[in-house]
């Protein structure tokens, strides 16, 4: 039996010395950030800098009445089939993966609301559809580029990441719902360096667009693939363009490639900037809580989001094709061109033709300077208003 909970401890006044004032908060969140630019060939400053934002807000939510319910961030949670349990009945255990299901993803982490009472009579609270239920799950990648990154030349860099890793993120959904049947929503973030994107799939895909799409690589000697054998390759190929055509794309976008933070004017004789959280960002942490339970309370408002959606500058359009692009669009784009390799395809039934050229290489247009040569925060003196390159 688990420990009896304490119903006084959801009640209980905070003592001052374990609470945080957001200037305390935003001075350690400028740290963090100043430490992922110097190092930012590396993505473990960015779990520093991110575990510090999302491990603080959770301390600030509670769910009032409910002592076993908590909600915290858990790095690298497996999004996949768990090893069996060890019991006395039961000593010898053995893994077993179903390849029927998509193959397992850890994100870099992702924020739970958990139910502590797991017993055999255990009623879930009302609203609370799991004893583990998923918030969000974030993807961290590095911003590894000369620019400072307030420049715009950094968000471009960061628009090119995104396409890059938008199918990651799009194969761990599909896990978190596949290996998960009781979750009825993913929400995810992509955090490229100090940008962020923020998807979500407000139900769950059909069990068709959860199978796993099987890549098919070409044989060592295509040319030589005839008869049967050239048709078991054209059908797979054809299969696998199928599938990619009936992939779940999500149902909003909140955000696409937007500050996490904003800067504050720099003063001088400084040697760096402090930041805060941008009012996108602040939207983005609280609606996934805020929007499905409502239950949840804040005790402080160091995390309380703008009252108003803040606007993007980012067009709706925009966002969607470029999601759709790297979801569905070039990974058909790629298989059509293994396709006419082997010689299928409009005009080229007998005579085989090389695939497409896949383009050159995101270059970023900012300046080549050496990296320490330029502030790595610094911004434009202003009082108000976006960060600057933003429109």
């Amino acid at each position: 039996m688990p420990p009896k909970a304490n119903p006084k401890n959801q009640n209980e006044e905070i003592p001052e010395e374990a609470t945080q004032t957001l200037a305390e908060f935003n001075q350690t969140l400028s740290n963090f950030l100043y430490d992922a630019w110097f190092l930012r060939s590396q993505e473990s400053p960015l779990y520093l800098l991110f575990n510090h934002i999302y491990s603080t807000e959770c301390t600030t939510l509670y769910y009032p009445g409910q002592p076993r319910i908590s909600i915290g961030v858990c790095p690298q949670p497996l999004f996949g089939t768990p090893g069996p349990v060890a019991t006395r009945e039961n000593s010898k255990l053995t893994k077993k993966n179903d390849k029927s299901l998509p193959p397992h993803q850890r994100p870099d982490s992702a924020r739970f609301l958990l139910y502590s009472d797991r017993g055999n009579d255990a009623k879930l609270p009302k609203g609370i559809t799991s004893a583990r239920v998923l918030i969000c799950f974030h993807e961290n990648k590095t911003l590894n580029i000369p620019d400072a990154w307030w420049t715009a030349e950094a968000r471009q860099a960061a628009d090119a990441k995104i396409a890059a890793n938008l199918p990651q993120v799009y194969d761990t959904v599909m896990a978190a719902f596949a290996h998960h049947p009781d979750w009825k929503r993913v929400h995810a973030v992509l955090l490229i360096g100090p940008f962020f994107t923020h998807l979500a799939w407000n139900s769950r895909p059909t069990d068709q667009q959860l199978a796993p799409v099987q890549p098919n690589p070409l044989p060592k000697d295509p040319k030589k693939a005839k008869g049967k054998a050239y048709k078991i390759i054209i059908d797979k190929l054809l299969q696998e363009i199928s599938q990619y055509k009936d992939r779940r794309l999500p149902d909003e976008i909140y955000y696409y490639n937007q500050p996490v933070v904003e800067y504050h004017d720099l003063q001088e004789g400084e040697e760096y900037q402090d930041v805060r959280l941008s009012p996108q960002f602040l939207w983005t942490l609280a609606s996934p809580v805020t929007k499905y339970y409502p239950q949840i309370k804040q005790r402080s408002s160091m995390f309380a989001p703008p009252s108003v959606k803040p606007r993007i500058s980012v067009g709706q359009a925009v966002a969607w094709e470029a999601v759709k692009q790297a979801i569905i669009t070039k990974p058909i784009k790629d298989v059509n061109s293994k396709l006419r390799f082997l010689g299928h395809g409009p005009g080229s039934e007998s005579t085989p033709t090389p695939p497409a050229s896949k383009g050159d290489c995101y270059k970023p247009s900012g300046s080549t300077k050496p990296a320490l040569s330029q502030p790595p925060m610094k911004t434009r003196a202003r009082k108000e208003g976006e960060l600057p390159g933003i429109e």
